[in-house]
């Protein structure tokens, strides 16, 4: 992900832009397991060699940092990430002032999703054209230039960037006290206002996070159907109780089995992952048989020279190259030797044994990515919605290094581990996430509107085959 930060923006000198760029580009080359998965190395070379030469004179760090997003957005990893400096974040947190408007992008068409300004004309739902000087499909470009996500996935990527586009237009474009917003308005005609930047804290008030279950379970009765919504693969706390995810799980499949329900829908929406051996138990409840979910984890390399450079201590260090024991498959490539997520996987008990829906999205992401793919391969369910934001074969992610530049101080991390599901190669598939066989996704009017089309959607399939 980009976290996205600005602030008062100091110049860095040529010397310090080379020895941060070094830095950069010296671990990212040496240890992300997953830099040439969906770029080739020529490709990453061409892209570090154009910044490089670039470094010939002095720049602020905001413009240091939107060269080397490019080049982590380059890498298709939705796992690596880059921040700006904590002082530059801090001045936009305080002092910067954002775009009003929190936008909604459907079918590559950008719409108003809030408007917190004094001028109300444009209204939610309405069609955006233009910001400023950009147009819609420049923005949406732009979106996916800077933006890290996995493979090939180029929607999720610009679903991931639209929850925070007012810091994302700051960051990467502007920082203008106005916005000249082109728009359609109700009667489709094109309309020009003009909105002034308004404080972060209007923008975006903040919300007391409320504590929900990750699991969440319900019954309708007209079709009969269960309907397990699986918010994230953790273990949770509310209040003082703390809930474990596969002791939850468990009793939810001893609700179904006892309702004697025929269909079950699971939803993983918006669900960003978590744990992976979390996403492999909810898989075993769809099949009898034991199963690898993963045929293999991946390192690039096991040491580093700018160790020093990382948040990790020099203990956790020589932990890390003691207890991790590796094959070596090439000079860049070490397989993991044994792991928990590689053992065979097997539940004791019976697996559900009616049809199963599961319901994705382009916020279905990392082990819901795998849990998704996996399910999809092995033809244990149906799915409906849109194509996940989780690559079909696997991550980059864990065993993450967080590096800090030593003079802009801009941060970035390197996920070491590269997570390969069981699946063959395919290579219609590669850089792609989980398709759905049905893709049902809701319009500008049905978010508005809180319509859940996807699940109606689901509920008139199985009415439909029930009635055949």
């Amino acid at each position: 992900m980009i976290i996205p930060a600005f602030a008062q923006n100091s110049t860095l000198t040529v010397p310090q832009l080379k020895k941060d760029f070094k830095v950069f580009r010296g671990i990212l080359e040496e240890m992300h397991a997953g830099i040439y998965w969906y770029s080739s190395k020529a490709e990453m070379d061409q892209a570090f060699d154009q910044v490089a030469q670039a470094l010939n004179k002095s720049m602020t760090e905001q413009a240091f940092f939107q060269k080397l997003a490019s080049i982590t957005a380059k890498i298709k990893c939705g796992h690596t990430w880059i921040a700006t400096s904590k002082p530059l974040r801090k001045h936009l947190w305080e002092h910067n002032k954002l775009m009003p408007v929190q936008v909604k992008i459907v079918q590559n068409k950008m719409y108003c999703f809030t408007n917190v300004s004094d001028n109300q004309a444009l209204k939610p739902g309405n069609e955006i054209l233009q910001i400023n000087h950009l147009k819609v499909d420049s923005l949406i470009k732009l979106m996916n230039y800077y933006s890290p996500g996995d493979g090939y996935i180029d929607q999720a990527r610009v679903t991931r960037v639209q929850r925070y586009f007012p810091y994302f237009y700051t960051l990467y474009i502007d920082q203008p006290s106005q916005y000249q917003i082109t728009f359609l308005n109700k009667q489709k005609q094109k309309q020009t206002i003009t909105l002034a930047a308004e404080p972060l804290q209007k923008v975006l008030p903040k919300r007391e996070r409320k504590r929900i279950p990750l699991i969440q379970l319900k019954f309708i009765k007209n079709p009969k159907v269960a309907v397990l919504k699986v918010i994230g693969f953790d273990n949770w706390k509310i209040g003082k109780k703390k809930y474990k995810f596969k002791r939850v799980l468990e009793q939810c499949f001893a609700k179904i089995d006892s309702a004697k329900v025929d269909n079950l829908i699971i939803d993983v929406r918006n669900n960003h992952g978590g744990v992976e051996k979390f996403g492999m138990a909810l898989h075993a409840y769809l099949t009898d048989k034991p199963f690898h979910f993963y045929k293999g984890m991946y390192f690039r390399n096991k040491r580093t020279k700018y160790r020093r450079y990382t948040s990790t201590s020099w203990l956790t260090y020589q932990l890390y190259k003691i207890a991790l024991k590796f094959d070596k498959l090439n000079d860049s490539t070490y397989a993991l030797k044994s792991d928990d997520n590689m053992d065979l996987y097997h539940r004791a008990g019976q697996s559900f044994k009616g049809k199963v829906y599961v319901l994705i999205n382009r916020e279905s992401y990392s082990t819901t990515g795998d849990f998704a793919a996996m399910t999809h391969y092995k033809k244990l369910a149906t799915f409906v919605g849109t194509e996940t934001a989780g690559g079909y074969y696997g991550n980059t992610s864990d065993y993450e290094f967080e590096v800090k530049l030593p003079n802009s101080k801009i941060r970035v991390g390197v996920p070491l581990c590269r997570y390969e599901t069981n699946i063959p190669m395919d290579k219609k598939l590669f850089g792609r996430g989980t398709i759905p066989h049905h893709r049902v996704e809701p319009t500008m009017e049905d978010i508005l509107n809180k319509r859940d089309v996807a699940l109606e959607y689901t509920l008139q399939l199985i009415k439909k085959i029930q009635t055949k």
